[in-house]
């Protein structure tokens, strides 16, 4: 499975529908990954993108099931099915590498907190990526 590295281009608001989109960007071509996200989730990305932290109390969230010997190492997002996105955290254990599904949005807000890539399979990109 090919995977192309995306950074974060911006969290966008339609002025009509009041719905957000996180656009995503090929970091070498002139491709985006357009994601339709929650009010809640846009606040927090968008957050954590200018350096502020985030607002208490935080739901409760898969991330806290990572143990202290695990190394987040990146993001992917593997998988398009019924309009959704699936996405992945990899996580280096040791010598092994180990992964986690968990919601999409989770994993950009772990890729911004630990700086680490976002990455997504090719196949994906190529079925819902847009040209601009």
């Amino acid at each position: 499975m090919a995977e192309i590295e995306l950074q974060i281009d911006s969290v966008r608001q339609a002025p009509v529908s009041n719905k957000f989109t996180l656009m995503l960007k090929d970091k070498v071509a002139e491709r985006y990954l357009p994601i339709y996200i929650g009010k809640t989730q846009a606040l927090k990305i968008k957050q954590l993108l200018i350096g502020a932290p985030l607002s208490r109390p935080l739901e409760p969230s898969s991330l806290d099931n990572i143990t202290e010997d695990s190394k987040l190492v990146s993001v992917v997002i593997h998988k398009f099915k019924d309009n959704e996105f699936f996405a992945k955290l990899r996580l280096k254990h040791g010598s092994k590498i180990k992964q986690l599904q968990v919601q999409l949005t989770e994993a950009v807000i772990a890729s911004i907190s630990e700086e680490v890539p976002i990455l997504v399979d090719k196949a994906v990109l190529t079925k819902s990526g847009i040209k601009i």
